[in-house]
């Protein structure tokens, strides 16, 4: 068997695309019309916090606030939102500047433009889980925009010396970022010149012990761990990774003995939700076959049968109670859990040409989340004709981030 997952690193408009396509948020075609998704993101956010699939370098994770403590102190009669967006823009730009376009989050857009999802929006979440932010006293975290206000407020206080009673700046104690922040690189702070990816020293230091702090939510995961340890690891995109049949040794390498035991639960999951979404979609053309249209070069029904050969070993060995065990505090839409019962006693009954039994689960489960966009109930008929089995791409097992931790990991060692 081929691996399925090659990482590739795409700028963050095709990386959004992609997610809402997979969170189906799109109007084009969904890809999680049952929500086996739910699975993927409680995995990869237990796994590996913070972490999006828009992630693409490290070192955002310093141009951010660098540039949002930069644009605090300009005198401008611009918002502070635009200043920063410009910002971004400009920084794009001297990235691109140095001539390596991998990970460049808005690279295609037009100088001093950036039309794809920001980065500072992309990784305030990162930016929080890692023990970047100091959040308020009630454990909330500010916006970015608040924690950009907040910034200016403290500049303007600064300017004005003021100061309490005993001598401190009040405003130094509302900082949204925790001390030791390394101050700005040459680039960023002269709005000038190519800025490149490479961590320096104090980032990697300071990103060691943020992510250790008490302040971390992720201090304790297992992302923090990699980022901590030596474990050898190949270059990003030097091989492709197959959840569904094995998490990599260099992840392995950091977990106890029970989190082995959940990546192995996480594995046969993702190998359930690949046979599960290639049932769906074999159900989608063989419908949409009945219904007088077999245009269409992809055989849904073939890869359904590749779908079952390659996973149905792991598929069956998933305890279906041990995995909702794992997540009791955001339990898995029952619809969800449902679907996945049903296909497992249909695998492990060995009907695997009479997919069509489970048509009323599947379209249980898909019919609340996609509603007119549904395609497997009986008056569905125009959504099943405009489905193209060429888009639709083959099923392939959830991959739970790999791909961007890996190269988030790489940049801490490079």
């Amino acid at each position: 068997m081929s691996n399925f997952l090659h990482w590739v690193q795409i700028d963050a408009t095709a990386a959004a695309k992609a997610e809402r396509a997979l969170d189906g948020e799109q109007d084009g075609e969904v890809r999680d019309e049952i929500g086996f998704m739910a699975i993927h993101h409680a995995f990869a956010n237990r796994f590996f916090p913070g972490t999006s699939v828009l992630h693409t370098r490290l070192r955002y994770l310093f141009f951010v606030p660098w540039l949002m403590q930069r644009v605090a102190g300009d005198r401008s009669a611009v918002s502070l939102s635009d200043r920063l967006k410009r910002a971004e823009a400009g920084a794009k730009d001297q990235l691109k500047e140095h001539g390596s376009p991998r990970g460049i989050i808005g690279r295609r857009s037009p100088p001093r433009q950036i039309r794809s999802q920001l980065p500072s929006i992309v990784y305030w979440n990162a930016l929080q889980q890692w023990g970047f932010l100091r959040p308020h006293s009630d454990g909330t975290y500010p916006s970015r925009l608040e924690a950009l206000k907040s910034l200016a407020d403290i500049l303007a206080s600064e300017k004005r010396n003021s100061r309490d009673d005993d001598g401190v700046s009040v405003d130094d104690l509302t900082n949204p970022f925790v001390d030791g922040l390394p101050p700005a690189c040459k680039q960023i702070a002269a709005s000038s010149g190519a800025l490149a990816f490479d961590l320096e020293k104090r980032e990697k230091r300071f990103l060691f012990e943020a992510i250790s702090s008490s302040s971390s939510p992720a201090r304790d995961s297992i992302f923090a761990r990699l980022l901590r340890s030596d474990a050898d690891i190949p270059e990003p995109g030097s091989k492709g990774y197959d959840l569904g049949t094995e998490w990599p040794a260099w992840i392995r390498e950091v977990c106890t003995v029970e989190e082995r035991k959940t990546l192995k639960i996480a594995s046969d999951a993702a190998a359930l939700a690949c046979i599960g979404r290639a049932v769906y979609a074999a159900l989608v053309q063989t419908l949409r076959q009945k219904d007088g249209n077999n245009s269409g070069d992809r055989d849904h029904c073939e890869l359904l049968v590749k779908a079952i050969d390659d996973y149905r070993s792991a598929a069956c060995r998933l305890v279906i109670k041990d995995l909702k065990s794992l997540f009791p505090d955001q339990p898995f839409p029952e619809p969800v859990i449902r679907v996945l019962t049903k296909t497992q006693n249909w695998l492990q009954n060995g009907r695997r040409s009479q997919f069509m039994d489970l048509r009323k689960d599947y379209s249980d489960a898909e019919t609340p989340r996609k509603l007119a966009k549904s395609r497997l109930r009986p008056i569905d008929r125009q959504r099943r004709l405009e489905w193209d089995p060429d888009e639709f791409s083959p099923a392939a097992p959830l991959h739970y981030r790999i791909g961007v931790v890996h190269q988030l990991v790489w940049d801490m060692r490079s």
